[in-house]
């Protein structure tokens, strides 16, 4: 009989167990791959975020703002000097082709409509983008002084530089043969930060609107007065990924055309509604960017959220 010495032995064993753990691991993975949403090939090429192990659900609560108030506001900031009217949880007012609504929950919707439509500029007539910037930046801490601005929100400029300032470029007309190409809906965008979590969705944008020479025509202000309730526990990154699988992608693409499916970013972010909800509450989500491939090679982009908690 052949005696092993019982080094050996031990490093046999280990081997061993560590041969069915990897083929245990495997087949896991195989088995999850598929999924049972679909038969599409999930790439990741994102760098999953470090998240903690818990996080704050916030609460909309009403600031209470005073006609009076809101008439300050509108007078100082905005230049309207006509009597609100109060309608579907906001403020309103109305002088001439200026609008303005300011939401009980801090929302602030501004718009010089005529500007708006009729502000077309020449290449030339924009300015340098730091300009624009400051501008921006003066505004915002214009309302900071009246207090629409809770201290537990901070406001950042958003961090792709391309963002920064956007723009709508329109061909108005042809002239022998040459297009004339005109600028307009040119804006600033901020991100809004809780606790260091981007505010993220269709009430998450601070954004300053430009006319000629720097001149504020529009502005959008989601200046949420919020307050912790509780804190929940987090689902890991790459369980909110098996979870994109069970709510979909959001696309038009069918699900059955969709043969790879490629994650470009994940970021944890906490999830705004519209403005006008009397009591709301806004919670955490991942929101994950990616594009899809159909079977004919087709690519199209997507943007999902998926509830980052239990």
């Amino acid at each position: 009989m052949l005696r092993l010495n019982p080094v050996l032995k031990l490093l046999i064993s280990i081997g061993l167990f560590t041969v069915v753990v990897m083929s245990l691991v495997l087949i896991i993975s195989v088995n999850r791959s598929p999924g049972d949403y679909g038969a599409e090939v999930v790439v990741v090429e994102a760098e999953l975020p470090r998240v903690p192990g818990e996080i704050d659900v916030l609460e909309v609560q009403s600031m209470n703002l005073s006609r009076d108030q809101v008439k300050l506001i509108a007078n100082s900031v905005f230049n309207i000097s006509v009597d609100p009217i109060y309608e579907n949880n906001s403020w309103v007012f109305v002088s001439g082709w200026k609008e303005l609504r300011i939401y009980t929950t801090g929302n602030i919707r501004f718009y010089d409509h005529e500007k708006m439509q009729k502000t077309f500029l020449r290449r030339e007539e924009i300015m340098p983008i730091d300009k624009y910037i400051q501008l921006a930046r003066d505004f915002v801490e214009k309302l900071k002084l009246y207090g629409l601005i809770p201290w537990k929100i901070s406001i950042e400029l958003n961090k792709s530089r391309e963002d920064v300032l956007a723009y709508d470029e329109t061909i108005i007309g042809t002239i022998n043969g040459s297009r004339t190409y005109y600028i307009n809906n040119v804006h600033v965008n901020f991100d809004l930060y809780y606790d260091g979590v981007r505010i993220w969705g269709s009430g998450g944008k601070v954004r300053v609107y430009f006319g000629r020479d720097g001149e504020i025509i529009g502005f959008i202000g989601d200046f949420w007065n919020i307050k912790s309730t509780r804190k929940v526990q987090l689902i890991k990154p790459d369980e909110a990924i098996q979870k994109l699988r069970e709510v979909g992608y959001g696309s038009s693409m069918p699900r059955s055309m969709i043969s790879r499916v490629v994650i470009k970013s994940v970021e944890l972010v906490y999830y705004a509604p519209t403005p006008g909800a009397e009591s709301t509450v806004i919670i955490p989500v991942y929101h994950i960017r990616g594009f899809l491939i159909g079977k004919n090679n087709e690519e199209v982009e997507f943007v999902q959220w998926v509830p980052a908690v239990y």
